[in-house]
């Protein structure tokens, strides 16, 4: 067989272009606005949402995708006590209603930048990455730095959208709740419909330090007041940081010195998709939980862990050493993995057959083994080799059906059929013999080290092991024969 060399280059690869676009993740605003590094932020990421109630679009998705810190938080307060400082509270109400308008038409146009800066670089690292099928080394080059400008710029096309939707939800937050006071006529405002004289806050505090009745007092309670205030800011802004400090300080105490826990689903076997192993371990584990379960899957793959040997210790001892014996094992559903719906592990039936003939094909397998109603009813077949074969059924006439097929797979003869009827009142429930449609799960084949004459020569026995639930014939089929 010839193999063709194949050569992955890393400039190449796809997933190392989109690792590129994307860059990191999460956007930190704080790198934004402060020089200080504060981490990884703080457990308030979903706290600023005041956005999504004034503007006509929902900004939800990006908002979930920032990290938001207590110094975030208190800049956003501080932000806000400046609008209101500053804010003319005579303004009409079409004045109020234009600058709602207005902080839309912002966010819109922010909301527009990132869309044409997206689809532009999108677009051309999408070419540069469909060309690297017939140039993979030039093209693999220019879309992996389009990737890395590309997201440089995208993202911050992101966080201006952020910024502007940030400042006009605090703008408009303000603007709305001044209208819907003054149409309620609640805290003594009324709709304003003429023009007025503008008044600020800050007007009325420099109007009444004004009034002082000296230029000392003046210049003290000038100095005060904003002495006063810058105090109170740079405050809070210490208490943010602290805190921000302290939860990423316990955060990072909690992580195991092993790395972050992950978890990882495992299909060991593609054939069953359904049929997953879920890990969860440290970082520095993850390799290894997995290469663990790996190898446990493939020894046990085909052994019967937990099967106890069917037949009676007399058929072992009486007739001749055995040199071939089939054991089939039923499973209550058609499909790996044996569990039902609520949980609980699915009906287990095994069968043994003694004596398999030479030259066995998985297909004759197939064909011959299928699925049936187990049940109370026994049905013991004494063969003509001095063994039996024993089948549970939901009727004698099944029951023997069922040995007539299976002993076409031995060198046997069937004798002649003993009957009996198991309990159907066991006090453990599982030992009960309830109807149960069964199908054929697996089967596996045991040779013993017989001679021709029958005389064993040696303990040593060989295994195989095949799947009847699959519709193909696996890869060891031929182990059968």
């Amino acid at each position: 067989m010839k193999f063709n060399s194949i050569i992955f280059q890393r400039d190449t690869l796809q997933s190392n272009i989109i690792r590129n676009l994307l860059g990191e993740r999460v956007v930190d605003l704080t790198e934004e606005y402060f020089p200080v590094s504060t981490g990884e932020g703080s457990f308030l990421s979903q706290i600023f949402n005041l956005g999504k109630r004034f503007i006509g679009f929902t900004i939800g998705l990006i908002i979930k995708g920032i990290r938001w810190t207590f110094a975030d938080l208190w800049d956003v307060v501080v932000e806000a006590y400046f609008e209101v400082k500053y804010f003319d509270w005579n303004q009409t109400d079409d004045n109020l209603k234009s600058e709602l308008a207005r902080n839309d038409e912002m966010i819109s146009g922010a909301l527009g930048r990132l869309t044409g800066t997206s689809l532009a670089w999108l677009t051309g690292i999408a070419v540069s990455t469909g060309l690297s099928f017939k140039y993979p080394v030039l093209s693999g080059k220019v879309a992996l730095a389009l990737a890395e400008e590309g997201g440089q710029e995208i993202r911050s096309a992101i966080t201006n959208l952020i910024i502007v939707s940030r400042q006009a939800a605090v703008r408009s937050m303000l603007l709305g709740g001044l209208l819907n006071a003054r149409k309620l006529e609640i805290f003594g405002f009324k709709p304003v419909t003429t023009q007025r004289k503008p008044w600020t806050l800050n007007d009325a505090i420099e109007t009444t330090i004004k009034k002082l009745p000296s230029g000392s007092l003046q210049a003290f309670a000038t100095q005060a007041f904003d002495a006063f205030e810058d105090a109170v800011i740079e405050m809070g802004y210490v208490v943010a940081y602290t805190l921000d400090d302290f939860y990423l300080s316990q955060r990072r105490a909690s992580q195991s010195v092993l790395g972050q826990e992950r978890t990882i689903e495992l299909t060991p076997d593609v054939r069953v998709p359904d049929e997953r192993i879920i890990l969860e371990s440290p970082q520095e584990l993850a390799i290894t939980a997995t290469q663990s379960a790996i190898v446990s899957h493939q020894l046990i793959h085909n052994r019967d862990v937990g099967q106890i040997a069917g037949m009676p210790e007399r058929d072992y001892v009486s007739p001749m050493p055995q040199r071939r014996k089939l054991k089939v094992i039923f499973r209550g559903k058609e499909t790996p993995p044996w569990t039902t719906p609520d949980g609980k592990i699915s009906k287990t039936v095994e069968v043994n057959i003694p004596d398999i003939k030479y030259g066995l094909t998985w297909q004759e397998l197939k064909n011959t083994v299928k699925s049936y109603t187990w049940g109370k009813y026994q049905v013991t077949a004494h063969l003509s080799n001095g063994r039996q074969m024993r089948v549970f059924a939901v009727s004698y006439k099944e029951g023997e059906e069922q040995c007539y097929e299976y002993i076409k797979l031995s060198t046997a003869e069937i004798l002649r059929f003993h009957h009996g009827v198991a309990a159907t009142d066991h006090p453990d429930p599982k030992q009960r013999k309830i109807p149960t449609r069964v199908y054929p799960a697996y089967a596996t084949l045991t040779a013993g080290d017989v001679k021709a004459n029958g005389q064993l020569n040696s303990k040593k026995k060989a295994k195989t092991r095949v799947d009847l639930w699959v519709d193909e014939e696996p890869d060891n089929a031929d182990d059968l024969r």
